[in-house]
């Protein structure tokens, strides 16, 4: 009988040390089958101006943040004032802590807004200068790589800041809105025994 060699019952595949890190490339490389050979950089414009606004978004995001501690002050002291007006002194120490868990924070929360300014400033800066840069000379042929990258920059990114920056926050102000819940109901609960 003839010799045909070993069997191999699945296919070998060899890769070498760069694989993985053309995996990303050869993403890209299949988006750019798919992209018009005939843009040029003026029409990103309207997508660079959306970038900006969404940019700015975020700093209106921060007013909106300090509106809601300034809604958990008024839900504490308006709580404080039953406690007040019905003498229920075992709960104010718990008042005090809460109280004290507010003023910590707003002050996390002031840092990370002033952090989260400046980035948006620089960003928004940066953005401002691409839209001017692409102005100037907006008959040039916008490649592929030009073309995904004003994309990602103006479109995708600010909307992942958006959800980073909600989800930080709810996490940082989770532990405060917990406590709030709970004193309110032991001050239902020793409103409605007195009753």
């Amino acid at each position: 009988r003839r010799y045909r060699g070993p069997i191999l019952r699945r296919p070998l595949y060899i890769f070498n040390s760069s694989s993985k890190g053309t995996q990303s490339m050869s993403f890209c490389n299949t988006l750019c089958a798919y992209y018009p050979d005939t843009l040029e950089l003026s029409s990103f414009s309207s997508v660079q101006e959306v970038g900006i606004g969404l940019f700015l978004g975020l700093a209106i995001l921060q007013i909106i943040t300090s509106g809601g501690v300034s809604s958990l002050y008024r839900k504490v002291d308006r709580l404080n004032d039953a406690v007040k007006a019905n003498q229920l002194n075992g709960l104010r120490a718990d008042f005090r802590r809460i109280k004290n868990q507010m003023v910590t924070l707003e002050q996390r929360l002031q840092s990370f807004g002033f952090t989260l300014f400046s980035v948006v400033f620089a960003l928004v800066a940066i953005a401002v200068g691409t839209l001017a840069a692409t102005t100037l000379i907006s008959t040039r042929e916008a490649t592929c790589w030009m073309g995904l990258l004003l994309l990602g920059y103006n479109l995708l990114l600010p909307v992942l800041m958006f959800a980073g920056v909600t989800l930080y926050v709810r996490k940082l102000s989770s532990g405060v809105r917990n406590e709030i819940e709970t004193f309110e109901r032991s001050v239902i609960k020793q409103l409605t025994g007195t009753n």
